[in-house]
């Protein structure tokens, strides 16, 4: 039975992680349209990978990637885009 609970835990996981992927992208397709920043839009790009990564990797690499992403983001907004 715990393998069952386990797998399907799982399963969900990986819709939601699928799920959100899928809005970050059309998000993203948009992103040029709606005049966002630099930063936002690679921001946008990163999180996608991300979820891929947790798709495929699972949660703790999803962890560890958004992490850098919003490390990323921050610099970008620091030091990046005031030269923009």
């Amino acid at each position: 039975m715990n393998y069952l609970i386990k797998h399907r835990g799982q399963k969900i996981l990986s819709w939601v992680l699928f799920s959100a992927f899928l809005f970050l992208a059309t998000s993203a397709a948009f992103a040029g349209e709606s005049g966002e920043s630099i930063c936002s839009r690679a921001f946008n790009r990163c999180a996608g990978d991300a979820l891929w990564a947790g798709l495929f990797s699972g949660m703790q690499s999803f962890i560890t990637y958004m992490g850098a992403c919003i490390v990323g983001y921050d610099f970008c907004v620091r030091y990046i885009q005031s030269y923009l």
